[in-house]
């Protein structure tokens, strides 16, 4: 198997980057590790994302980015190349939102329930909460998964909203500078795979508010077509609103679909994020750059052939990744940046796109 992860779009500082390079690592090595003893390629895509969670220096689960009221609330999704997916929005208590999407995706795996209702795929706030505790998913209290320094961010930014200092209170770009969404593709010799997202959410978000990680098709999505051997799976990063309404990641899905050779996966993901992100006016409330600024991780695999490749693009200015297989000794991870002089980048009239893949055999 081979597990991707990213921990978010964003810029990320000298100190920053180790962090997140270390926050990598370790999701890739939980992921294998997952996958060693149970061979579900599930449970390997929800460990590496838990992982991540609980990493304090990524936006999602503990540490997330605080809402206008002071709050942690979290969205978090998985989607099974299968169909088989799970999904949750604006929860609060819970570490590990991830979790409560696996779990409804298990759920919706064992058929009908009684009276031959339909299982839920998505859960929001208080019942999305207390489906989780009484599936046996721990719950903490709100306040315990505030760290200082996203309550530092919180209040500083807070104070600039309340002063309604105009400058720098209408400005987006320092709300957008941690975009740390986390994400993970993973997939299997077979040609199982997965995809998952979880985030936080933007700093001063309002109360209730739900991001692209907890919208299924938006924050990641995934399909495998047994009939024309090839599976594929994405995970963004971004501002949420914006990729809710263009459904990035269900749209990368089906445009690297019959990419095969890497040439061709570059040029059908810049194509489709400029087509249908950078240059979709019509779906931005704003007008500023760093509105539009996102990010992606992404794989294409052959089972018949056992090659693929994993993929990962951004508009700002770096992204962590970090992959691994079950065939390595230890992960490779790393911060792209987004450098004047790499061929990989790819111009548009409003902002660049930073292209990189690596090529993978499972077999």
């Amino acid at each position: 198997m081979l597990v991707a992860v990213h921990a978010g779009a964003g810029f990320h500082s000298q100190n920053r980057a180790k962090e997140s390079i270390r926050a990598c690592k370790q999701a890739c090595k939980e992921a294998v590790k997952s996958f060693e003893q149970t061979e579900n390629i599930l449970n390997a895509t929800a460990s590496a994302v838990v992982a991540l969670e609980n990493d304090p220096c990524t936006n999602a689960g503990f540490g997330s980015n605080l809402s206008l009221n002071g709050s942690v609330s979290c969205d978090s999704s998985i989607v099974l190349g299968t169909g088989a997916s799970g999904a949750v929005g604006n929860i609060q208590g819970i570490k590990n939102p991830i979790l409560v999407a696996k779990a409804l995706a298990i759920e919706e795996m064992k058929g009908s329930l009684s009276l031959g209702r339909v299982p839920p795929i998505f859960l929001v706030g208080e019942g999305a909460r207390d489906w989780a505790i009484e599936h046996n998913i721990p719950y903490f209290h709100p306040e315990k998964l505030i760290t200082d320094e996203s309550h530092q961010a919180y209040s500083t930014h807070k104070a600039l909203v309340e002063r309604k200092a105009e400058k720098d209170a209408h400005s987006s770009s320092c709300l957008y500078d941690r975009l740390d969404t986390v994400g993970a593709v993973c997939v299997d010799s077979s040609g199982n795979v997965c995809a998952a997202t979880s985030s936080g959410g933007v700093l001063l978000k309002s109360p209730g508010r739900v991001g692209q990680a907890g919208v299924l098709g938006c924050g990641c999505w995934a399909d495998a077509c047994p009939e024309e051997d090839i599976s594929v799976a994405c995970t963004t990063s971004g501002v949420g609103e914006h990729l809710i309404k263009t459904m990035l990641a269900t749209r990368l899905c089906e445009a690297i679909k019959h990419s095969t050779a890497t040439a061709s996966v570059v040029e059908a993901t810049s194509k489709c994020f400029q087509t249908h992100y950078q240059n979709c006016e019509k779906f931005f409330s704003l007008n500023e750059p760093s509105s539009k600024q996102a990010g992606f991780l992404g794989l294409q695999y052959s089972a018949a052939a056992g090659v693929g490749e994993v993929f990962w693009a951004h508009s700002t200015h770096s992204i962590p990744i970090g992959y691994m297989s079950s065939r390595d000794a230890r992960p490779n991870a790393f911060i792209s940046f987004m450098e004047k002089d790499r061929t990989s980048q790819v111009s548009s009239e409003d902002c660049r796109l930073n292209i990189s893949g690596y090529c993978f055999r499972l077999k």
